[in-house]
C-alpha cells in the first residue's frame, strides 16, 4: 500500500475557505446578521476539526460531524439580547 502525503496547511486552507463560504452564504440567505470575524471563527473551527479528523479517524464518524456542525453555526452567528 502506498502512503500518500497530506499537507496540513492545504487541508486547513481548503476547509477554511469552503466552511467560510458555506457559513457566510447560509447566514446571508437566512437573513441573519453575520460579522466577518465570527464567520471566520466558525470556519476556523471547521478547518481545525477537518485537520484533526485526518489524524484521528474516529472524528470522521457521523455523530462527531453532527456535533461539530452546530458548534460552527454557534460560532458564526451574531446574537442579540432579548428585548423587554
Amino acid at each position: 500500500m502506498d502512503m500518500q502525503k497530506v499537507y496540513v496547511e492545504f487541508v486547513l486552507l481548503d476547509n477554511f475557505l469552503m466552511d467560510f463560504l458555506l457559513l457566510y452564504l447560509a447566514l446571508r440567505f437566512s437573513e441573519k446578521k453575520a460579522r466577518l470575524g465570527r464567520v471566520c471563527g466558525g470556519a476556523a473551527l471547521g478547518a481545525v476539526y477537518a485537520a484533526a479528523a485526518v489524524a484521528l479517524p474516529f472524528l470522521q464518524s457521523f455523530p462527531c460531524k453532527l456535533l461539530v456542525s452546530p458548534l460552527m453555526l454557534l460560532c458564526a452567528r451574531t446574537y442579540r439580547p432579548w428585548k423587554n
